[in-house]
């Protein structure tokens, strides 16, 4: 990942993203691929926004679940900010209300205060922004207290970590991750056949197949900036250049980027805990 404030016009090298996390950078002119070449500084995401994570979370909820009174949650940084921001802008435009809305600090681990300040607001559900290490306690205490309603997030909390720092009340919470569930796909079989038989001690989880793809995105583009270049350094802005016509068909499906450098792919999941472990719920193409 690359912080949010990081000049990329120093980098002088493709910044390969498995997404764009910072929901306020806009899409303008100074970003689309001939400006950032231009730059020497070029921005490719797997998936394009985190901000679909929301919309998709605030669609199952509210349509398919038929919550219409949650409570919100963040951790103060640019991620969960940005995901409660986009998830209560979908939801309450479905017609739903935010009966509550809270921030714990990112070193917290005790959240009886925050949680005594939404429970009287009775919300069927909590929207959480933010990672796993602090969603899967906040959601085991929550539960403890008698706020017995589902915990949703984005792809921060799709991990096999959450449930286990949740413990068995875990069950029914959600969460969104970009595409569709790997071991899922046909394009991703031998994928997920090698990465088994190399026996990782680490799961490949939401972002395994993306970082494979995303290398070999780079590796494509290096094929191009290369052959004709006097030295690495001198294929620099070349590479950059070669990074917009990149187009092949990866584990995790096409591969290519439109003007901005986002991926053309706009499938998410939504999965729930169900039996100690993540399901998908449901799989479809936000637009």
């Amino acid at each position: 990942m690359v912080p949010a404030r990081v000049d990329r016009s120093r980098c002088r090298y493709p910044l390969r993203e498995f997404t764009r996390s910072f929901e306020r950078v806009p899409y303008s002119a100074p970003h689309t691929l001939s400006a950032c070449a231009e730059s020497n500084a070029f921005t490719n995401v797997d998936n394009n926004s985190r901000i679909k994570s929301g919309l998709a979370c605030a669609n199952c909820s509210c349509k398919t679940a038929g919550i219409k009174e949650v409570a919100t949650v963040h951790d103060k940084k640019t991620y969960g900010q940005g995901l409660v921001d986009a998830f209560s802008q979908e939801f309450k435009k479905l017609g739903g209300t935010i009966v509550a809305a809270e921030t714990i600090n990112p070193d917290d681990d005790k959240y009886d205060a925050v949680i005594s300040k939404i429970k009287p607001s009775n919300p069927k559900a909590v929207y959480y922004g933010g990672e796993y290490p602090q969603a899967g306690p906040f959601s085991q205490q929550m539960k403890a207290a008698g706020l017995n309603v589902p915990l949703m997030g984005g792809d921060g909390i799709y991990s096999g970590e959450y449930v286990k720092l949740a413990g068995a009340t875990s069950e029914g919470d959600l969460s969104t991750s970009v595409g569709a569930p790997t071991d899922t796909l046909e394009s991703a079989k031998s994928f997920v056949d090698s990465y088994a038989k190399a026996g990782y001690s680490e799961a490949y989880e939401a972002y395994g197949a993306y970082a494979f793809d995303a290398a070999n995105a780079i590796i494509a583009a290096l094929k191009t900036s290369l052959k004709d270049a006097a030295s690495a350094d001198a294929a620099r802005q070349a590479t950059v250049q070669a990074m917009s016509s990149v187009s092949f068909d990866g584990v995790t499906g096409k591969v290519a980027f439109d003007e901005y450098g986002d991926t053309t792919s706009r499938v998410l999941t939504v999965y729930g805990v169900k039996g100690g472990k993540w399901e998908a719920v449901n799989t479809a193409e936000f637009k």
